[in-house]
């Protein structure tokens, strides 16, 4: 590639700015380093003077011992004061106190939430938390208070009923309702509530499978084999699919080839492993995946 002269010159005066830029060293402890317009190191100030100046238009904000502050367009109080922000450039404008409120509101918002710890929030429109529940309208792009006794946002379409509806809670909706206390929710197929069972009952299993693991409370689970948990080992298939069910007394469920029952006795079937060791007198067992 060939330059001209005058393309010679340039690079050569930029290589110049940039290498007496750098030879600015500042004592990071006690100074500041102040850079021009074109972010280029230029000087440094000491941070007990304020440090560097500020553009104009700009304020030095933030500064404590040790630290010079940053600049910004308004430098507020954070303790009493709300840094307001132009809606249009985003960049902070004013400062409003805290005691009369904050920040003024979009057009058509107010604020909620006010209180001796908050300034609260601009929204919409402001909902009773405790009565009433805030509902969205996607389309209209609008937000309305509905009271929680009334049955809260939209009421339920498509023959669904509403369920769990509290004073203070507007509930859902949903196919059917059961009581999670006493009843067990029975699904179909496709996985969509169609009845109540007594959690003594419960649903009734599909075709080919029975309920194992009931207890007071607890309906159980729909499985195609039962096995006695206290005294029984369940044992699988290759593609743990439930086989039958093999007594502890007699050793569990048979161990893979290669393999031996190790830990095993009345009330434990034990574990299948390439060789048993005894824990107290021969250490730990290194297992082979």
């Amino acid at each position: 590639m060939i330059f001209t002269s005058f393309q010679i010159f340039t690079i050569a005066s930029v290589f110049l700015i940039h290498c007496a830029a750098s030879e600015v060293k500042c004592d990071l402890a006690t100074q500041e380093i102040c850079y021009d317009e074109n972010f280029y190191p230029v000087s440094c100030a000491n941070i007990t003077d304020g440090g560097c100046d500020c553009p104009r238009g700009e304020v030095k904000c933030g500064a404590f011992k040790g630290y010079a502050g940053y600049c910004t367009p308004v430098c507020c109080d954070f303790l009493s004061e709300d840094t307001c922000y132009n809606e249009t450039t985003s960049e902070p404008s004013f400062c409003a106190k805290i005691s009369e409120g904050g920040c003024p509101c979009p057009t058509d918002q107010i604020r909620c939430g006010v209180s001796d710890f908050s300034i609260g929030y601009c929204t919409d429109v402001c909902c009773d938390w405790a009565t009433e529940e805030t509902c969205y309208n996607a389309t209209a792009g609008t937000t309305t208070c509905v009271p929680i006794i009334e049955g809260g946002c939209n009421g339920c379409k498509n023959g669904q009923i509403k369920c769990g509806e509290t004073a203070q809670n507007p509930g859902y909706c949903a196919d059917i309702c059961c009581d999670p206390l006493t009843e067990e929710t029975c699904y179909d197929e496709n996985l969509n509530a169609r009845s109540c069972a007594p959690i003594e009952e419960g649903c009734p299993c599909p075709e080919g499978k029975s309920r194992c693991g009931a207890f007071e409370g607890f309906p159980g689970l729909c499985s195609s084999l039962c096995c006695d948990s206290l005294s029984e080992e369940t044992c699988y298939d290759e593609s743990w699919q439930p086989l039958y069910c093999a007594k502890f007394s007699d050793g569990g469920c048979p161990c893979p080839v290669n393999q031996t029952k190790c830990g095993a006795n009345k009330f434990d079937p034990g574990y299948c492993a390439d060789v048993c060791c005894d824990l107290v007198t021969e250490g730990k067992m290194n297992y082979r995946y």
